[in-house]
């Protein structure tokens, strides 16, 4: 249960702060695109005309949103995905750290979390098609990766990670998730979190902090969130969003940049939408993680 209320006689925390300071001194949204088309693994797709466009976290199901992160990350993503990240091993390091056997040196983006915290669900958002096994419980038994080829040897891989705090891997021991799991080879982590922050999503935000392994946070089904606390509560989402946002930058000790606040359901993104949280800021995010990775030019896209 989320701590703060919205009711009258409770204490109403005030809206989520604005993400980077940004502004839009046009007053017409954060736009990704304006217009033209773009041609890649998934089709062609049409931006800015109606058809398909996304706008302040507004996302139209036509779109791979993958799509969107190679365009953004642009010609160097052909270079990076011949190398292992900057914040991979040293070779003094690869006994004691070597790369699983099943990973690769490209782009890869890794979804971790808890069994059941969207993480399925939302590479299947990012495809704009169902690519991953969803449902509840334990549904992804072993790393499983989902290739986006843009063409022009661009190609970027979304790893399915199984759940951690599970029987296969256990809270007792989170080394050996980190260890199998070969963190410090990924591109970039997406930490998924759908309820309440726990031990081990502090773990694996420690390592990765450690490592100068790129992450962001997705604080998924938000939507069910949203209506748990309005109905219990009479929070706004606004409110449910500051409490949500102030548990993960407190308890993570990570900054509001990285948090973003996603709901799969392509019906909801509408109405679950906070700007400066959702999935237009999240796309871009992911594109500069990317480039930071591989040390190369972030300027376009910031």
């Amino acid at each position: 249960m989320i701590p703060f209320t919205g009711s009258s006689n409770k204490y109403s925390p005030p809206s989520p702060p604005p993400r980077y300071g940004k502004s839009d001194p046009s007053g017409t949204g954060d736009m990704l695109f304006s217009g033209g088309l773009i041609a890649g693994g998934g089709g062609l797709v049409t931006f800015g005309l109606g058809l398909a466009a996304v706008a302040i976290g507004v996302v139209n199901p036509l779109i791979p949103i993958i799509g969107l992160i190679v365009y953004f990350c642009g010609a160097g993503l052909c270079a990076a995905g011949a190398n292992w990240p900057k914040h991979a091993p040293s070779e003094y390091d690869l006994e004691t750290y070597p790369a699983p056997t099943w990973l690769s040196q490209n782009v890869n983006i890794g979804f971790l979390g808890r069994t059941s915290s969207g993480k399925s669900s939302k590479i299947n958002t990012m495809f704009g098609r169902r690519v991953a096994e969803t449902g509840v419980g334990e549904t992804t038994m072993r790393p499983t990766k989902y290739i986006y080829s843009g063409g022009k040897k661009t190609q970027v891989i979304l790893w399915d990670c199984p759940g951690f705090g599970t029987k296969n891997f256990p809270a007792s021991d989170p080394e050996k998730y980190i260890l199998e799991m070969g963190l410090r080879y990924f591109s970039m982590v997406v930490l998924c979190i759908s309820d309440a922050v726990h031990e081990l999503d502090q773990i694996i935000i420690d390592h990765l902090k450690k490592n100068n392994i790129p992450y962001i946070i997705s604080r998924t089904k938000i939507d069910e969130s949203f209506k748990n606390e309005r109905r219990d509560h009479g929070s706004t989402n606004e409110q449910t969003a500051f409490v949500l946002i102030e548990e993960t930058k407190t308890k993570l000790g990570v900054s509001t940049d990285d948090i973003f606040l996603i709901t799969n359901d392509p019906d909801e993104v509408d109405r679950c939408n906070i700007p400066g949280y959702g999935w237009s800021e999240y796309i871009k995010a992911l594109s500069n993680k990317i480039k930071e990775s591989y040390n190369f030019d972030i300027s376009e896209s910031t």
